[in-house]
Formats: C-alpha cells, structure tokens, sequence
C-alpha cells in the first residue's frame, strides 16, 4: 500500500483526496495528516483512517507532531500531498522535498512565489513534484501518456473557466459580492481559488506553475466556459487535449497513483488528437477577452518577471485583499489596480534566497494592512 501525508486534509481538495482513497481503499494508507481550524472534522478522520500522526498548524497541542517536518519525518509517508492554500503551504512543500519524499502539489504559490528555488531543491533532492491542479494534471498526463521527450518542442495551453463574472460588463461588476464570487460555474473549490477565479488572477498563477512544472515559457490560456478541456500541447496545427468532466477526483488520482497510473488507459478515455481548429469549434474555445477591471491584465507583466518580486507581491497582496472584500470594505474591481500599485511600490526588491520570499510577502501585507485598517 502507497503511504500517503495530506497537508491542508480538512480544505476542498483534502476532503476530495479523502473521497478518492475511500474508493480505493486497499492501494492507500494514510500515515499522517495537518489541519488548522477545523480539529473536528480532523478527529473524524483521524478515527476513520486510522491516522497515526497528525500535525495541527495552529495549536501544537492538538497534534502528535510540532511542525510538518516533524510530521513527515515520523510519518514516513511515499507521497506527501500538499493542498494548504496560500504562501502557508510553501514549508509543506519544502519539508517534503527536504525529506525527500514526492509531492504532488495543489498548493500553486509554492510555484508561484518560490519556483526558482523549489525546483532547484527538488531536483538536488531528486524528488518528483507531481501537479494536483486540473489543468497542469492535464499537461502532466499527456506527456506521461504520449511520452513526451522533450516538451519544450510544444506550445502549452491550459484552460480558463472565466470565473463567474467573466461577461459581466464594468457597470454591473461593482455590485458582485463576494458570496457571488465564490459561485464558479463549473467548479466546487475552496474559498482563495474561487475568488481567484473570479478575478481571473488564479489564471496568471496557473500560468506561471506551468513554467515552473515543465520548465517551458511556451504558455498560454484559452476560454471553455464549460471546462471539459483541461488543457493541451500543440505543434504548429496539431494538438492533443486532455478531455474530462470538471472534477477535481480524477486529477487527485492521477496524482495520487503517479508512476503506476495506466497511461495506455487514460490515454484511450481522456485525450484527443486533433488539430487546434478542430478543437476550438467543437468545445467552442475561445481567446480570453479579459474585461478591463480583470486580474487576467497582470500576464505579461508577472511572466516577464519569474525570478523577480512581482509574483510574490500579487499573492501577498490578493491574499490581504481577499479577506478585504469577505469585509466589504474594497470591491472586486479593486483587487487589480491595488495589485499594480503594489507591484510597482516593491519592483525594485531583489529575491536571491527562500529568506527574501518571506520577508517580502510579510512586508506586502504589512504595507496593505496599515493602508487599510
């Protein structure tokens, strides 16, 4: 039985991960487990699995371990699945890699805010990240289930649902509260994402995980407002798309099974070869058309700076901005002219270690928070 860690294990995706090893029960077995708030349902779990460690974040004294370190190192886990939102879930994903255990990441500001030094780690550690999220889950299979030598010979294009505001014309979008905003369409996800989705900024960030994953500045977002493609690799006309309904259980499996997924079957039931035309008329794809109050606009400017203090501020930021708007004290129109305001304020930081990640994204909230309160 593959030994599993579940950091984050009572958020969104740490319930479906639950869902996916109750449905295959006699493959997995999990080892260990982190929660922050919610130490009931933790108790639960912890009772129903088994669970013989289990680390809580915000109180010590609610766990059998005293940091994720501790819990892997106890644990001995084959995989750690890293689902915590926010910069928070960057010491999971360090511990892990340090531990030299594999991870499969939901957790995207590892990426985002520290790519450069978490693949580095990763690879001097030899330790496999494998991706959670849908659309990187998409790319991940395909080159798996095509094997892809060199991926760098393809243009990469993940998709975007749009959020649930994404035709709402700029008079209109001032009166969207954040209870609508968590409202995505097609998707049942957790508080940070959806309102990530909504403002289109979570598209930016998928954007630079996919760089980070596949080591491939060849990226870019299509609209399927229904979201059954993923995702897809294209070299000049032809392509092949990733298809599957919006449900996050089959990119925790693949995940979750990594090496010993059969990739003759998922390439028969989920991926289309095609040509790029053929695929946008019959999934009705379409180039994103970003209203002009949309995070989408951050693109180039967060891409042209990977290695620099521009994605570590946007998170930041977002992050106070969120529970800003939960307040009702900024709109969702706001979130992209503060973000630009505070990119622009710290453009000039240099980043040169995980130290600098951090104290950049204290001094970020820092500034936000006395702006605001």
């Amino acid at each position: 039985m593959k030994k599993i860690v579940i950091c984050g294990v009572t958020g969104n995706v740490g319930k479906q991960t639950l869902d996916v090893i109750r449905d295959n029960y006699n493959e997995y077995q999990i080892v260990g487990i982190s929660f922050h708030n919610n130490s009931t349902l933790a108790n639960q779990i912890i009772e129903e699995f088994k669970v013989p460690f289990y680390y809580c974040s915000k109180d010590n004294i609610k766990g059998n371990t005293n940091s994720f370190f501790d819990l892997i190192n106890k644990a001995k886990p084959d995989l750690v699945l890293n689902s915590l939102p926010g910069l928070a879930g960057l010491k999971a994903t360090i511990d892990a890699i340090k531990s030299k255990t594999s991870i499969a990441l939901a957790n995207k500001e590892s990426l985002v805010c520290c790519g450069q030094f978490v693949t580095k780690l990763a690879k001097e550690n030899n330790v496999k990240i494998i991706p959670v999220d849908s659309e990187h889950s998409a790319i991940y299979a395909i080159i798996n289930a095509l094997n892809v030598n060199n991926i760098s010979d393809y243009q990469i294009t993940i998709t975007a649902s749009g959020g649930p505001f994404y035709k709402v014309n700029n008079v209109d979008i001032n009166q969207k509260t954040y209870e609508q905003s968590l409202k995505n369409p097609n998707w049942n996800m957790g508080e940070k994402v959806s309102i990530d989705s909504a403002t289109m900024l979570n598209k930016v960030f998928e954007l630079i995980e996919c760089y980070w994953l596949f080591n491939n500045k060849n990226v870019s977002a299509i609209c399927d407002r229904k979201s059954f493609i993923h995702g897809f690799i294209s070299n000049d006309n032809n392509c092949f798309a990733f298809k599957s309904k919006p449900d996050m259980h089959l990119p925790i499996e693949i995940a979750l099974k990594s090496k010993t997924n059969d990739w003759n079957d998922i390439r028969q039931k989920y991926i289309i070869s095609t040509n790029i035309n053929e695929l946008k008329k019959e999934f009705q794809l379409e180039n994103i058309n970003a209203p002009s109050w949309s995070c989408y606009h951050l693109k180039d400017i967060m891409l042209n700076d990977l290695l620099g203090p521009t994605p570590i501020v946007a998170n930041a930021a977002d992050e106070i901005l969120i529970n800003l708007f939960k307040n009702k004290k900024i709109r969702i129109t706001d979130f992209y002219p503060i973000i630009l305001d505070c990119i622009n304020k710290f453009k000039n930081h240099k980043i040169t270690s995980i130290d600098d990640v951090y104290n950049l994204h204290n001094e970020v909230q820092l500034f936000l928070n006395k702006k605001f309160n």
